[in-house]
Order: structure tokens, then C-alpha cells, then sequence
């Protein structure tokens, strides 16, 4: 119990760095080097689960709780808070709000699926389960790896174009390390002069 709790609030603060630290790191490094991490940490779980998972070995449980911990903390640094900032800037302004309820869908199912399945897949299959996930965990590195964009200090407007080539706002905007002022904009049926923004 009090391991639980531990790593709730471990999990809570590496969340909350990551947050702070993903403008300074990038979305698609911070992903890759999360996944690869959590590969690692899983591979070790693997090895030790399969030379010492009949617990006859104190140290090689307290390591294993030890990486456990380093595992979640590198999945709170990472995919937590990007698990709901990434889409938003990823996706335009016409699909944005379906494309985040199906993400985030998508996520609470898997969730679910897996706080149910783990502890029966762990009792069946013991370390090779942590090996599958080493193996699934690859393919996520590669696809992060290949198709992954940084959106790393660009507005919403500058990734729009990065993925259509065309910018579907007419609005203000600053970022990348330019400012770009568009013409008029028009708001609630009257002109404000950008000039005096």
C-alpha cells in the first residue's frame, strides 16, 4: 500500500516536469526517448522476472520495484501530459475536437483493458509478458521515430501549415522565431486594427 501510494505521488511530479520541460525538449524527442527508456526497463523486468520470478532473490524484488518505478516515471514525464497537448497541435481546426475524443477514447479503453488484463497475463505468462511489451514497445519507437513531427515552439497556425502547406487562419500570430501579422481580422462583426494589438 504505501509502495502505491509512493508511486502515485512519484508518478504525479514526473508528470508535472514534464509538463514544464516539453517546450525545452520537443514532442517528438521527449516521446522517443520516454519509449526507448521504457523499453529498456522493460527488457530488464523480463531478465530478471525470468532468472529470479520465483522471488527467491530479496534484491533482484527490490530491483524490480526499483525499475518499475523508473518505467512509470519516464511514461508520467512523457505521455501523460503529451498524451493531451500532441493532438491538439497536430490536428487542424475542423477535426480537432473528433480527433481528441477519439484519442482520448482510445486511451481510456486501452486503460481499462489493461488494468484488468495485466495482473492475469502476469499470472499466466509471468516475464514473457513483460517481453511482449518490450517487443510492442519497439514498434512504437520506429513509428515515433518515422512519422512523429516536433511542434516544438509553434502555434497552432504554424503546425497547420507544416502538415497542409497552407495556413486555414487569418488571425495573429507569433512563433518559430518569426512574427507574422496578418491582415484585418474580423471579430464579433467589427475590425481591430492589428496594429494595435
Amino acid at each position: 500500500m504505501i509502495v502505491n501510494l509512493v508511486l502515485n505521488v512519484w508518478n504525479f511530479v514526473c508528470a508535472i516536469v514534464g509538463s514544464f520541460a516539453m517546450e525545452k525538449l520537443g514532442r517528438k524527442g521527449m516521446l522517443l526517448g520516454a519509449s526507448v527508456a521504457m523499453t529498456f526497463f522493460l527488457v530488464l523486468m523480463a531478465i530478471l522476472g525470468a532468472l529470479y520470478g520465483d522471488g527467491s532473490n530479496v534484491s533482484s524484488s527490490y530491483g524490480t520495484v526499483a525499475i518499475m518505478f523508473l518505467f512509470l516515471g519516464f511514461y508520467s514525464f512523457a505521455w501523460t501530459p503529451l498524451t493531451f497537448v500532441y493532438p491538439v497541435e497536430i490536428l487542424n481546426y475542423g477535426p480537432r475536437a473528433k480527433g481528441i475524443a477519439v484519442g482520448q477514447m482510445a486511451c481510456y479503453a486501452f486503460g481499462f483493458v489493461n488494468q484488468y488484463t495485466t495482473p492475469i497475463a502476469i499470472d499466466n505468462i509471468g516475464w514473457r509478458y513483460y517481453a511482449i511489451n518490450a517487443s510492442w514497445n519497439r514498434v512504437i519507437c520506429a513509428l515515433i521515430w518515422k512519422w512523429f513531427v516536433d511542434t516544438k515552439r509553434l502555434t497552432l497556425e504554424e503546425t497547420d501549415e507544416l502538415f497542409d502547406g497552407i495556413i486555414h487562419s487569418n488571425g495573429v500570430f507569433v512563433g518559430g522565431g518569426r512574427n507574422v501579422l496578418t491582415k484585418d481580422i474580423t471579430v464579433n462583426e467589427r475590425e481591430i486594427d492589428v496594429g494595435k494589438m
